[in-house]
């Protein structure tokens, strides 16, 4: 496939040397080749994907009943992981015939280890679309300064407003963005995260190319495969690196022009293998760390597909115990009224995010919550 080895150099160039281009570059993306892109269970890029499969109605066998180091402690998390929850299942419709039933509670987080594939598979299809759905990005990816943070928490917490004086700044000098981001952790000790971006503006691409492109095959790009990289280090040099550390990034930077279908094959072969790493395994950057609620998938309005929405046919409440088996209608009575006494009772009795085991500055039990991320 394209994305497995490096396309050709341009004329005048050689592998480890650089080939200086100034002036308009070719813009062909093959949008059409790979908008139809997802992920399978071997973290390839492959075409022919639709939405969201659904989550599995039967209980899967697999069961984890311990905690990952690092986690955020998600009550629903380790609810779906250890099948400990029901969703009790009725018509949305009063008086139809017909009997609730006892589905597997399913919490849909990418933090799970059951339900982390299909959030991923979602997620690269969702990616996939807005990607190829423009002809020329800048590919960033930007970094944080560990010794600025007492733990990757704080890194995660400041993360928005960081991106967003960069947004500014790139707004101000090259009109309004538009972009893709994916989060990451990073795998050895640095507790603090990076991001990926795809980033395009109205005058973006004329002063980029302004300051020229240097195409150089980078032997560890690819996951070490190498391939080709248009480089634009002149933008980057002159006003990239001051603007990232101006809003708080860290002082390593990486920009690289996608101009074709090539480099567009590379990045989503990227993106894939970063969301569809096994959970918890070498190589997962997952950010399980970060805060409740926090989004690894973000984009400008607009740009990413919405996820499907219920059909609104049945209707269903959460019972906090494992049910097999029919389900008469007081049962399900009386499931909706203990939901609405856990609801007011959480309300009540907030309690402060913590670790499953190990977080990162310190050491706390674990402690369910009942947010989703």
């Amino acid at each position: 496939m394209a994305h497995n080895r490096p396309p050709a150099l341009p004329e005048g160039a050689r592998e480890g040397h650089a080939c200086i281009v100034t002036g308009p570059l070719d813009s062909s993306v093959s949008g059409s080749a790979l908008t139809g892109s997802s992920l399978r269970k071997n973290k390839s890029v492959t075409g022919g994907a639709g939405p969201l499969q659904q989550l599995p109605r039967l209980r899967d066998p697999e069961v984890w009943p311990e905690g990952v180091a690092g986690r955020l402690a998600l009550s629903s998390v380790r609810a779906c992981e250890t099948h400990r929850w029901t969703i009790l299942r009725a018509p949305a419709q009063p008086g139809a015939e017909i009997s609730p039933a006892a589905i597997p509670f399913a919490c849909k987080s990418w933090r799970c280890r059951r339900c982390g594939w299909w959030v991923a598979r979602d997620d690269m299809r969702r990616l996939t679309g807005a990607a190829t759905s423009r002809d020329w990005w800048v590919y960033l990816v930007l970094t944080f300064d560990p010794a600025a943070f007492a733990c990757g928490w704080d890194a995660y917490r400041d993360a928005k407003d960081r991106w967003n004086v960069l947004r500014r700044s790139v707004a101000r000098a090259f009109g309004p963005p538009e972009y893709v981001q994916t989060w990451e952790r990073h795998v050895r000790a640095n507790p603090t995260p990076h991001v990926n971006v795809l980033l395009r503006a109205p005058r973006l691409r004329a002063a980029v190319e302004a300051g020229g492109v240097e195409f150089r095959h980078d032997p560890r790009a690819a996951h070490g495969a190498g391939r080709v990289c248009a480089l634009p280090r002149a933008w980057r040099r002159d006003w990239l690196q001051s603007h990232a550390e101006s809003a708080g990034f860290g002082l390593r930077v990486w920009a690289e022009v996608l101009t074709d279908a090539a480099g567009m094959a590379a990045y989503l072969a990227k993106a894939a293998h970063d969301l569809g790493a096994t959970r918890y395994k070498a190589g997962d950057q997952t950010p399980i760390g970060a805060p409740p609620h926090f989004r690894r998938l973000r984009a400008s309005k607009g740009l990413l597909e919405a996820r499907p929405k219920p059909d609104g046919l049945w209707t269903g409440t959460l019972a906090r115990e494992r049910i097999d088996g029919a389900v008469s209608w007081p049962n399900y009575v009386a499931a909706v009224e203990a939901a609405d006494a856990a609801r007011e009772w959480a309300s009540r009795h907030k309690k402060p995010p913590v670790y499953e085991r190990g977080p990162c500055a310190g050491s706390a039990p674990e402690v369910s919550r009942d947010h989703k991320p």
